[in-house]
């Protein structure tokens, strides 16, 4: 765990008088799910964890620049690592040669790692060859060349500063005090398991994609205000619940809009067996969503085939689609196995989100598993959709109106994650 901390600096330090108020008021709010709620440090005092976010695993090529003085280092021991006043924009791709390394500013720098720092109050600024924009970044950037000659970007950064760009991009700022404090929660905690679980075993530890949190840098100078006064008045406050080998985080998923009720974390990971993500939460908060209700969504069965065989192996040598029918419910009439037909008689049954993901990877059509399947001769009908995402733990459209009815944060994670409590992590 020691790679993800560093040290706090004097600013660090001491919580606020109005931050330690907002956290009892939190605390409080947490006897709302019968726990004993405890502030008990799960990092150790005086530091603060670090977050390495995937932001690419394979460019070409990408530019980058850094405002103000800044370092480049190799991990290759013959490289000189190289030391400026500023990086102007500067285009940095895998090298030409034999051995693997990079060509950037006019050199070729030897070794498949290379790490750009900026100084202490500096940014790095990125450009990836898909993308129009420059997203600019606090932390270090890191590129490393894959197995296929392609670059991989990870930026590590300060994960307060991490969220600060997350809340901007999962919930709308406009949404009330409270429920942004509920989501930074959720947020820090989500990105905390995954820092102590799966990036134990890898280079990073999120992506900043819809697969983990969206992160896109310095966010939106119109939200930055609202999302920047969740983050810091619940600074290092988690979910955590008291499981067999004691207290602890956990997986903290969250969703758009759960249509009316959410589902058990174990019908899309089944390993996520902790109480607080058994699901089954009745929401009626949610219906102010736009995507509340969705469909009908008409989807051929020529192209469903050709998105299964491209994403499920078990669709390799797949006859014609016959019929698709939901095999299994979960909770609320939710699917939670589909069961697919061919010409042959021979059926594939698949968990719900995988089979929904696998025919719409964008999860924009098929929106959720809360609907009713209607074969007709040609296409799958997905008619009476309700619900926007996995509808696993938190209903962001249902967190907003339980703010607005005056519930605290604590209150609407409780409600959430049944069991949980509120825990202070760090100060």
């Amino acid at each position: 765990m020691n790679r993800h901390l560093r040290r706090a600096t004097a600013d660090d330090r001491g919580p606020t008088a109005l931050r330690l108020l907002l956290l009892a008021v939190l605390l409080l709010a947490c006897r709302e799910s019968n726990s004993q709620p405890k502030i008990i440090p799960i990092w150790t005092a005086g530091q603060t964890p670090l977050i390495r976010v995937r932001l690419c695993d394979s460019a070409p090529h990408c530019e980058i620049a850094a405002e103000g003085s800044y370092r480049l280092e190799a991990d290759a021991e013959s490289v000189t690592p190289v030391s400026g006043q500023r990086l102007d924009a500067a285009r940095i791709a895998p090298a030409s040669n034999d051995g693997p390394g990079f060509e950037l500013l006019g050199r070729v720098w030897s070794g498949r790692h290379l790490r750009l720092c900026p100084e202490p109050a500096g940014t790095v600024r990125l450009r990836l060859p898909d993308r129009e924009a420059w997203n600019v970044y606090e932390g270090t950037m890191d590129f490393h060349i894959s197995d296929e000659g392609l670059i991989e970007v990870i930026n590590t950064l300060d994960v307060e500063t991490y969220l600060v760009s997350v809340i901007a991009n999962e919930m709308p700022a406009s949404f009330q005090p409270e429920a942004l404090r509920a989501q930074a929660i959720v947020a820090r905690t989500y990105a905390l398991y995954h820092c102590q679980t799966t990036g134990a075993t890898r280079a990073w530890d999120v992506r900043a994609t819809e697969r983990s949190q969206v992160y896109r840098g310095r966010s939106d100078m119109a939200a930055e205000s609202e999302t920047r006064a969740a983050v810091e008045a619940t600074r290092g406050v988690v979910c955590t619940w008291d499981g067999a080998s004691g207290r602890k985080i956990f997986c903290t998923y969250y969703s758009s809009t759960c249509g009316g009720c959410t589902q058990p974390a174990s019908n899309i990971a089944p390993r996520s067996t902790e109480a607080p993500l058994a699901g089954s939460v009745r929401c009626e908060y949610c219906n102010d969503s736009p995507a509340f209700r969705w469909g009908p969504t008409v989807v051929s069965k020529t192209l469903m085939l050709e998105s299964l065989r491209k994403r499920c192996e078990e669709f390799g040598d797949f006859d014609a689609i016959t019929t698709v029918a939901i095999a299994e419910y979960a909770e609320c009439r939710r699917a939670a196995r589909i069961a697919v037909t061919d010409g042959s008689g021979r059926t594939v049954t698949l968990g719900a989100e995988r089979f929904r993901l696998a025919v719409d990877p964008t999860g924009t059509e098929i929106r959720s598993t809360l609907f009713e399947l209607v074969v007709e001769p040609d296409s799958i009908v997905f008619a009476n959709g309700r619900g926007y995402g996995h509808g696993v733990g938190l209903c962001q459209w249902g967190t907003e109106r339980l703010a607005r009815m005056g519930w605290s944060a604590g209150q609407i994670l409780a409600y959430y994650y049944p069991g949980s409590q509120i825990t202070l992590a760090y100060p």
